[in-house]
Parts: structure tokens; C-alpha cells; sequence
């Protein structure tokens, strides 16, 4: 048998009905942002180079990655973070891999996975893991150079000491244990770990691209492979630099703009936020450097945020909020410190409205959502256990992006919930809204209190109103 004659067999495969049924609903429903794409819908292949000496293992395809463009790690940030470091390294012959057509090459280098089709919540049942495992062993037996094992993530790991025991490899005892860097040397597909590039390992840190080019070059040295020259992390993610614009030029222009908040779009009419002390300005209130632009045109008042606008990313949609962007130019240099000092005094507006000091953001699956922020380019900076659910946090300019698990919301896409606003002072405005404004209680900044909008009031978003940062 041949490695062709093993792809055409894997690519074919129907042996799991959950994945089937899976994998063929993603590419007939697909995502928004490829709605235009014909999805590959069908179990991935591997893809590489049949003499490769480095044999990289993965989990099991993207539903929005492989399984729409049809290669392994294609299309998705893991796959953009693997083949730039493959690149880095001297596998492959560019940074990126976008769609089978797009000229990628890997020499020295094979690419697979455990799991050949898309599983739901990329969480494939043991049965599944054991229907495809055969795979992976033939694999091994037809790719007769590959000196090393490089596993991404403990599943991978495990995939590996499986498949060289039914190749006749023992597994020492006690096995051994998965993690980056860790190795299993032996004379036959010794392992070599490393933490899986998923945006939940890599926006939070926990993997970094130094962290991956040191796997790769210790896999080259495993392989008996000779050491590479270092390249330019940054010269692996932009074309710009591939151009020939200079790696100092190209550093200093992408630290040139901070994404910044410019704008929400909030389904109410103008006149209800005039009568809670709001200074509106024909369709929209200014709020520090945040304009909430108001209307119900084409939508029904009560239906609070319906979109941001954003300075300093790529987006349409982050994981089902509308995004739009503003090219303008303005924003944050990225030596400006983030404000701190409110000119309490010079506010416009009678409710003593200052800034917008959060936007709220709720989602069923954080982990989901915090990742496609990131894809967008903004991870998340900090994130706590708030007892039982998570929160996560990001600066956007003058405000501050809050992210909230909440099993309140359906299952689905993240949404908007609502704002946080800075008074300059918020005992002389409770006196004024009365029964409107529910109790003002501490918050959880230290020094600061802070009360909420009753739905009473009947804006759209939820609001709530805040004292300013202690001086």
C-alpha cells in the first residue's frame, strides 16, 4: 500500500456516525464569515513529505479549519502559529497555509492527526479515537524515515505510545507522562511534547512562539536534521516584511495603533436617554471619547446593543457580535498610557455622565468566545475566577471590555449586555432618578461603588452607573 492509496481510504471513511453527521452539518451550515466557501466536509488527510524524518501529531481537524479547506491545520490561528513556526524552522517554504492550492511545501516535515474528521467540541469519544487509530499506524509503517514523534497535546501523546504498541514497541512503565518538552527517547519513533498551539494555550501564554521554535529545533536535532539559522518571528506573520520592508519598520508600524471602542449602536430613541440627564446630540450621546449612536430604524427599542465599532482591528464578526471598523486612523500610540484622570468637572451632560468605564459582554462558552477576540487581536489581558464563572478583561482605549460567562445565556454566539458609565458624582444622581436607580453598593474596584439602571427606566442595555477611580 501507498501513502495515495491510504489518503484515498481515509478521505472516505464513514466509520463514525456522530463525526459523519458533524462534520457534514458544519460544512452545509458553515460559518458566517465563509458562508461563500464550498467546505471540504470530509475526513482530513495528512500532508507532508513522504521522506519526512519529523512526523508532527495532532489532535484532529478544525470544523471551520480542516474541514473546510480540506488540509491538516489549514485555514484556523492553530495551523497559523504551526506551519510559521514550521517555517521558522526550515520545514516548510512559507509562514502560512491558507488552502491546498496556496504553494505550501514541507521537506523533512509530515503533518497528521489522531483523529482524521472535525469531532463536536473538538472532544472525540474513545471509540472514535480507536476507529481511526489504525491509521496512524499504517502511517508510520509507510513514512519509514521518521526518526521523531512531535505531539501536540497530551492526546496526541497518548495516540503515539498506542500506535508504536501495536507496532511492537513497548511502553515503558510506568508510561510517561505528556508535557512540553518532555521526551521519550527510543530507537524506534522516539516522542518529543509539546503543548498543542490552540488559541487557548497561546492567548493566554501558556504557549509561546519561542516555546514552539525550541520543539521544532530540538526535533531537528533528534532527527539528525542540521541546526537552522534563526529567522524572524515577526518575518513569519506579515507579508510586509517578506517584501522587504526592514523587521525594525515593521515592529514599530504594527505597535503604531492599541485597538480602540469608537462607537455603539444601541436600538433606543434618542428622547429615552435625554430623559435620564444624558446631552444628546441629534442621533447619538459622546461619552469620553466613545460615541453611542442612537435610533430605531429598522429595529425595535428594547433591544439594547446592537453593535461596536471598533478602532485598530481586522473583524466583521467576533463570535456573533456585529463588529464594525473604523478606518479613519485615529487612535491609541502605543506609548500612551490607557486614561486615568477624568475631568470630572468639564462633564457635558446634567446626569454628571463622564466615560464609558465597561462594556459587557455575556457568553455561554467562554472559552470560545475569548478565542475569537483573539483572533480578532484582542485577547484577553486578565481573567479571574469570579466563583463559579469566569471573567476576562481588555483595554480598549477609553474603555474596558468585559467578558462574562453567564449560564443565563443560551446556548449560542456571545452578546452584548450592557455599559457601565462614570459619573462624577453618583450620590447626587441617585437623589435625581430616584426609583429608576437600584441600590448603590460597592463595587468590586476598591474605593468605587456602584448601582444599576432598573429595567423600569426601559432603555435597551443594561446600565449601570459608577463613581470614578479613587485620586
Amino acid at each position: 500500500m501507498s501513502l495515495a492509496t491510504l489518503e484515498a481510504e481515509i478521505v472516505n471513511c464513514r466509520r463514525c456516525p456522530r463525526l459523519v453527521a458533524w462534520r457534514e452539518e458544519v460544512a452545509r451550515t458553515k460559518r458566517a464569515a465563509h458562508a461563500h466557501e464550498d467546505y471540504w466536509g470530509r475526513p482530513v488527510p495528512s500532508f507532508g513529505d513522504p521522506a519526512a524524518r519529523v512526523l508532527v501529531l495532532g489532535l484532529a481537524p478544525a470544523a471551520h479549519g480542516g474541514n473546510r479547506t480540506g488540509r491538516i491545520f489549514t485555514g484556523d490561528r492553530s495551523g497559523d502559529w504551526l506551519f510559521a513556526a514550521l517555517w521558522r524552522a526550515g520545514f516548510a517554504n512559507q509562514p502560512e497555509s491558507r488552502s491546498r492550492e496556496d504553494g505550501l511545501r514541507l521537506h523533512d516535515c509530515y503533518v497528521t492527526a489522531a483523529v482524521r474528521c472535525a469531532p463536536p467540541d473538538n472532544r472525540p469519544l474513545p471509540e472514535e479515537r480507536d476507529r481511526c487509530a489504525p491509521y496512524l499506524v499504517r502511517e508510520l509503517e509507510l513514512l519509514e524515515s521518521v526518526q521523531v514523534i512531535v505531539c501536540l497535546g497530551g492526546f496526541a501523546w497518548d495516540a503515539a505510545l498506542r500506535a508504536r504498541a501495536a507496532l511492537g514497541v513497548a511502553t515503558p512503565r510506568p508510561k510517561p507522562r505528556f508535557g512540553h518538552g518532555a521526551e521519550l527517547p527510543s530507537e524506534r519513533w522516539p516522542l518529543l511534547g509539546c503543548y498543542h498551539p490552540s488559541q487557548q494555550n497561546t492567548f493566554t501564554g501558556r504557549l509561546t512562539e519561542p516555546m514552539l521554535d525550541q520543539v521544532m529545533a530540538r526535533a531537528r536535532e533528534i532527527a539528525g536534521l542540521p541546526a537552522r539559522g534563526e529567522r524572524s518571528v515577526d518575518s513569519a506573520k506579515s507579508p510586509d516584511c517578506r517584501r522587504g520592508v526592514s523587521e525594525r519598520r515593521f515592529r514599530r508600524n504594527r505597535r503604531a495603533v492599541r485597538p480602540e471602542l469608537a462607537e455603539i449602536a444601541v436600538a433606543d430613541p434618542p428622547q429615552r436617554w435625554a430623559e435620564l440627564g444624558f446631552a444628546v446630540t441629534g442621533d447619538h450621546v459622546d461619552l469620553g471619547g466613545v460615541r453611542v449612536r442612537l435610533g430605531e430604524r429598522g429595529l425595535e427599542a428594547g433591544e439594547g446593543i446592537m453593535s461596536w465599532t471598533l478602532r485598530g482591528v481586522e473583524a466583521g464578526e467576533i463570535d456573533g457580535l456585529a463588529t464594525f471598523v473604523d478606518s479613519s486612523g485615529a487612535g491609541s500610540s502605543a506609548s500612551a498610557e490607557p486614561p486615568r484622570e477624568l475631568a470630572l468637572a468639564d462633564s457635558t451632560h446634567p446626569n454628571g455622565a463622564v466615560a464609558i468605564d465597561h462594556v459587557v459582554v455575556l457568553t455561554p462558552d467562554f472559552d470560545r468566545t475569548s478565542a475569537a477576540l483573539a483572533a480578532a487581536g484582542l485577547p484577553l489581558r486578565r481573567v479571574r475566577d469570579g466563583g463559579g464563572f469566569r471573567q476576562g478583561f481588555r483595554r480598549l482605549g477609553p474603555a474596558i471590555l468585559e467578558l462574562v460567562e453567564s449560564a443565563e445565556v443560551p446556548d449560542g454566539p456571545a452578546r452584548f449586555w450592557g455599559l457601565v458609565v462614570i459619573v462624577s458624582d453618583l450620590d447626587a444622581l441617585a437623589l435625581e432618578l430616584g426609583e429608576r436607580l437600584g441600590t448603590v453598593r460597592d463595587a468590586v474596584q476598591p474605593g468605587r461603588r456602584i448601582a444599576p439602571l432598573r429595567p423600569s427606566a426601559g432603555l435597551g442595555p443594561a446600565l449601570a452607573f459608577m463613581d470614578p477611580e479613587p485620586t
